[in-house]
């Protein structure tokens, strides 16, 4: 066995060993295709996300609802609006619109905290009911003890900046007065918390603002806090990130170090376009939004990204909860949002998540990986301790101790989050493709991890395996090999022998068919006489064709001649050896067109030279002399060529 081979034997083995220790499946549990990490950096949850958003990044949000949750349906007064999605709508939930959605979690009562949720999908699409919104609020009702109530706000462009301000201004009012049942008291002064995503976290963080401008919009009322996910704050769409994120799919020939191929994706998987194309996109749809009005693209409260440090000023403003993903085309929205009002002095949580698409929470089934998305369970899981400690001293006490001190220095608190569930950052250079992975040493290595007991079974049955498989293999070829080589040693002697015309013989190819049938044997190739086959026995085929060459049919009789031809060529090769029994029959009287018996023909043609010649030439052929039965062949050829009723020619 070669140095190479058992190198491959021991590969096979370590891992074959590695497998059985570890119970590792090499199978796919998934037929929804997700694929294992082979750079051990990510979460099969991660993994299989990004494999399929990458794909269609309109699938994979949470399906299944969470808690106990009691829902309710409101329609307020003045809120209703018609959606025509073949005219004025993009949305694909069309008709009669605008009645909200209320999830009340279990011990929920009138004096629970109630959320104002402002949906996203870029203000032209979605509702409380569709796109995974009911899943995510009774996650977040769940999660936080709250009351969570969202509106359906009308879309662009049925709506705009201002409308879709001023609807969620409205119910902002609304819930401050109602709470999950009716038998609530409107004077009832309970917290009151904002919340959105994506661009309903843009239009949360407006109404903010804009209650600290005009406070008397709620009157008498404080909003105690504000949670934002993957917030769309900049409306002229120009951060940085719309380039440092942006998408990106690294395809390589190379291979991982176990050999499997190299494709990974980074950047914002969600939007997949390039730049400017991206920046593009965004900065169209803002437009839409504003109406057309380019100034409100840079205006504090409808893009609060270009809110200055004094805009967040002021008693009215609450503490703020951002979560984002490290990976976003907006990520700089929410960062530059954290830090100016952090300035300003506000109690300011900035989560960044390595890796995280946008709004990541509404993903945290796992994209049907069988495993939770642990960023997305883990930012619904801080939103929920930062309302609740909203109404607890726990909130006192941590803006008491940590928040002075960061307030001191006028930064938010930021976090930089990775998934625990993750702990081979060790081997960051499996990221390197590197197809000369397999070392003696590195086999070595892992061999001499796995127990005794392992390792030698699987060496000594992958080792047998392969000797087993050589041998098989080998018999095949030396089998196929010997039998090919006869034949082609016979092919070769045939062609010599009856194709390849020697020196002094007729050419028998000068003669053309016309029966329609195609080539003749003579005619074809060696390789297509190797396929095909060749006689073995030339003497008999000479002798069954001497017969008919004298058939009176003149068509039939000249192909019945190139057989014939072709046989005693044959016969007169040197070192040409008979059959050794050839069996004897009675000869019939031969007679030819005129049905008169040979000894009176012979007769009758005496007196013409080649007459005498064929005559005495056939006589010699009957006895098997070669030279005779050349005479007797070349005879009767000429006397073929000559016109019937025409006397023989010399």
């Amino acid at each position: 066995m070669t140095l190479a081979m058992f190198r491959l034997v021991c590969f096979l083995a370590a891992q074959l060993a590695a497998d059985a220790a570890f119970g590792k499946n090499t199978g796919a549990n998934n037929e929804d295709s997700c694929p294992v990490d082979h750079t051990g950096l990510l979460s099969p949850a991660t993994t299989c996300c990004y494999q399929k958003l990458v794909k269609n990044p309109n699938c994979c949000m949470d399906e299944h609802f969470r808690g106990d949750i009691r829902w309710r349906e409101i329609e307020r007064p003045g809120t209703q609006w018609f959606c025509n999605t073949s005219h004025n709508c993009y949305d694909a939930l069309g008709g009669n619109r605008g009645k909200d959605l209320m999830a009340i979690p279990k011990g929920a009562d009138c004096s629970s905290p109630r959320i104002l949720y402002v949906h996203g999908g870029s203000w032209m699409y979605g509702s409380p009911n569709t796109t995974g919104y009911g899943q995510f609020a009774s996650r977040l009702a769940t999660a936080t003890g709250a009351v969570v109530f969202m509106i359906d706000y009308p879309l662009v462009p049925v709506g705009n900046y201002t409308t879709i301000l001023n609807r969620s201004i409205e119910g902002l009012r609304w819930l401050a007065r109602h709470g999950p049942d009716d038998s609530c008291s409107e004077d009832a002064h309970v917290p009151l918390v904002v919340g959105g995503d994506s661009s309903g976290g843009g239009t949360a963080l407006s109404l903010l603002l804009q209650l600290q401008n005009k406070p008397d919009l709620l009157p008498g009322r404080q909003i105690t806090g504000a949670f934002l996910f993957s917030p769309w704050t900049n409306l002229m769409c120009n951060t940085p990130e719309y380039y440092t994120n942006a998408f990106a799919k690294i395809q390589s020939p190379q291979t991982f170090k176990d050999l499997s191929p190299l494709e990974q994706f980074v950047g914002d998987i969600i939007f997949q376009s390039l730049t400017e194309e991206n920046a593009g996109e965004f900065s169209a749809n803002a437009l839409e939004y504003v109406g057309y009005k380019a100034k409100l693209q840079t205006d504090p409260i409808a893009s609060p990204y270009f809110a200055e440090v004094e805009d967040y000023k002021g008693k009215h403003l609450p503490a703020l909860h951002i979560a984002v993903g490290g990976s976003e085309s907006i990520m700089g929205d929410s960062v530059r949002v954290a830090y100016k009002a952090a300035e300003a002095g506000l109690d300011v949580d900035l989560e960044i998540y390595n890796g995280m698409w946008h709004v990541f929470p509404m993903y945290s089934e796992g994209c049907g990986s069988g495993s939770e998305l642990w960023s997305g369970t883990h930012a619904i899981s801080t939103t929920g301790r930062f309302v609740r400690s909203l109404v607890s001293d726990e909130r006192s006490m941590r803006s008491s101790v940590a928040y002075h001190a960061a307030a001191e220095k006028h930064f938010p608190r930021v976090q930089l989050l990775y998934d625990p569930k993750v702990d081979a950052f060790s081997r960051v250079g499996e990221l390197m493709p590197n197809t000369a992975a397999w070392n003696y040493g590195s086999i070595m290595k892992k061999v001499s991890e796995q127990p005794w007991w392992v390792v030698l079974p699987s060496l000594g049955g992958g080792a047998m395996a392969i000797f087993m498989a050589g041998i098989f293999v080998g018999g095949v070829l030396d089998f196929g090999g010997r039998e090919a080589y006869k034949r082609a040693k016979r092919v070769a002697e045939y062609r010599r022998s009856c194709v390849e015309v020697p020196i002094g013989y007729i050419n028998m190819d000068a003669i053309t068919s016309r029966t329609g049938q195609g080539e003749s044997r003579l005619q074809r190739s060696f390789v297509m006489d190797f396929v095909m086959g060749v006689p073995e026995d030339v003497h008999n085929a000479w002798r069954v064709e001497t017969v008919r060459a004298k058939n009176k049919d003149d068509l039939a009789s000249i192909d019945a001649a190139r057989a014939e031809n072709a046989a005693w060529r044959r016969m007169a090769m040197p070192g040409y050896e008979p059959p050794a029994e050839v069996p004897k029959v009675e000869e019939p009287v031969e007679r030819l067109e005129s049905a008169i018996p040979t000894s009176e023909l012979l007769k009758e043609l005496g007196a013409t030279e080649v007459a005498e010649a064929w005559a005495v030439a056939t006589t010699e052929a009957k006895d098997g002399g070669i030279e005779a039965a050349r005479r007797e062949n070349m005879a009767w050829r000429l006397q073929h060529i000559q016109s019937k009723g025409s006397g023989p020619q010399s």
